[in-house]
C-alpha cells in the first residue's frame, strides 16, 4: 500500500513536467477506466483513495486496494490516438432528492449495468438498462438514505463512474 501511495505521489509531482495524453488504471478485478489528460484538472490521494478531479467538476475516486497499477503515455505515442473514445454519462440533478437523471453518451448501443455504491463500496442498487448511443436513464433513489453516492456505467468494456448526493 505504501508503495503504491509513493508511486501516485510520484506520478502527481511528474503529471506537471510531463506531457502524456491519456493514463489508465488498471483493476485487480481486470478492468480498466481511461482518462486523457486534458479531462483531469488535479489529482490527489488520501489515506485509502486516489481521487481525480475531472475539468467537469466531477469527482473520481479509486480505492488503492483494488488497483493494480497505471500507466500513462506520452504525446510521441501514436498507438494511443487510435483507441476508441470511452463512454461518458451526466447526472444531474445533483445533490438530488428521490430521482438521479443520467444521459448516457455510448459509442454504440449496448446493454449497460448500472450500479449504485455507497462510498464504501456496498452496493445499494443495481440495474441492467438496454441503452441506445445517447440515452436517458432515470434511477428511482427513494429507498437510499440521504449520503454520498457512486453511480457506475459498466458497458462490459469500460466502467465509469460519478459520485453524487442524495438529499
Amino acid at each position: 500500500m505504501k508503495f503504491r501511495l509513493f508511486t501516485f505521489l510520484l506520478l502527481a509531482f511528474t503529471f506537471s513536467n510531463v506531457n502524456a495524453q491519456q493514463i489508465f488504471f488498471y483493476f485487480n478485478d481486470e478492468s480498466v477506466q481511461v482518462y486523457n489528460l486534458d479531462e483531469v484538472s488535479r489529482i490527489d490521494f488520501d489515506a485509502e483513495n486516489i481521487n481525480l478531479h475531472l475539468t467537469d467538476e466531477s469527482l473520481v475516486s479509486f480505492n488503492t486496494d483494488l488497483l493494480n497499477y497505471y500507466r500513462y503515455f506520452a504525446e510521441s505515442v501514436t498507438s494511443i490516438e487510435s483507441s476508441p473514445a470511452r463512454p461518458d454519462f451526466r447526472i444531474f440533478p445533483n445533490p438530488t432528492e428521490n430521482n438521479l437523471h443520467l444521459k448516457v453518451d455510448l459509442l454504440k448501443s449496448s446493454n449497460l449495468n448500472v450500479r449504485v455504491q455507497s462510498i464504501q463500496g456496498v452496493l445499494m442498487l443495481e440495474k441492467t438498462i438496454q441503452a441506445k448511443n445517447q440515452d436517458d436513464i432515470n434511477l428511482d433513489l427513494t429507498g437510499l438514505a440521504a449520503g454520498q453516492y457512486i453511480c457506475v456505467i459498466d458497458t462490459g468494456e469500460y466502467l465509469v463512474s460519478k459520485s453524487f448526493i442524495k438529499k
